[in-house]
């Protein structure tokens, strides 16, 4: 399980390396936005997963 982790990470980087060095040009409707939108994304969900209530027995 771990090697299809890794080669799933190998696939999904790549073309943001790919970009980051000029080599590719990635459309802007496939971005997700700049930091701002992902700290604004991030601390959505993990308000969603700190909110979790613990269920007494």
């Amino acid at each position: 399980m771990s090697l299809t982790a890794v080669a799933l990470f190998a696939i999904t980087i790549t073309p943001g390396m790919l970009a980051a060095y000029h080599v590719i040009h990635i459309p802007d409707r496939f971005t997700m936005g700049g930091i701002d939108d992902a700290r604004a994304i991030l601390s959505a969900m993990l308000g969603c997963v700190s909110t979790r209530r613990r269920v007494e027995d």
